[in-house]
């Protein structure tokens, strides 16, 4: 017999409520959720034995401490396995914990979800010599961070957000070798952000979310960009 989700959840809850249901009812006590240094172990491990080479930890909040196995790895020349995508959000890294991702030079993906990474980490993520994809959409970067992340040569696409990016911040981004797909949400740049895309000679999709470009800067977009999106 097939039995609901619905009453297999409120069964769970009167087991564990001595006060709901009837005297008889038994008291369970649910086990303790995993912390995030036990799911960032059970996983590394994973990736050193080669059974993986991505880290999911979207849903879990995690500090530096959390990150110390992997920085222990790296620092003492012990194998890191091969660590090419990792997935993290939310999070309460400093800069201590992004020098920390940044020393994982096999990284290919870094998505960096709830994390407000700023001009220090984007620094130091700039020395990711491997890093094609960077999912920052809730950074407080400047341009100056911008600027540090358009070092990354390796890069061909960047979704970023930043309520303190201007326009002239984007100049960084033109000429970049392999950067072919931008994604820019909730940040105030205006119709003059248009000649910096205009510069970028590998642009193929542009994703533009909550900016301030009129409609008539986006149609020109439209001329200058195969692939626009916006919002």
């Amino acid at each position: 017999m097939m039995v609901r989700p619905i009453l297999v959840m409120a069964t769970a809850m009167f087991l564990a409520c001595p006060g709901c249901g009837t005297d008889a009812a038994p008291s369970a006590t649910a086990p303790a959720a995993p912390t995030a240094r036990q799911i960032i172990d059970e996983q590394w491990q994973a990736v050193l034995a080669g059974k993986t080479d991505a880290l999911n930890l979207t849903g879990v909040t995690v500090t530096d401490e959390d990150l110390s196995p992997l920085a222990a790895r790296s620092t003492t020349g012990q194998p890191r396995g091969v660590l090419r995508e990792l997935h993290l959000g939310p999070s309460r890294l400093t800069g201590r914990g992004i020098a920390t991702l940044a020393a994982i030079d096999t990284l290919e993906t870094l998505v960096l979800g709830e994390t407000h990474l700023n001009d220090g980490g984007a620094a130091h993520l700039a020395r990711l010599p491997k890093l094609r994809v960077l999912n920052v959409p809730l950074a407080e970067i400047t341009n100056e961070g911008l600027a540090s992340l358009a070092k990354i040569p390796s890069l061909e696409l960047l979704r970023v957000g930043s309520h303190k990016l201007s326009d002239a911040g984007l100049a960084a981004l033109t000429d970049h070798p392999n950067l072919r797909q931008l994604i820019i949400v909730d940040t105030p740049i205006t119709d003059a952000a248009v000649e910096h895309f205009r510069r970028m000679p590998k642009l193929e999709s542009l994703y533009l979310f909550k900016t301030r470009l009129s409609d008539d800067a986006l149609v020109e977009l439209q001329r200058i960009v195969p692939h626009v999106h916006f919002d």
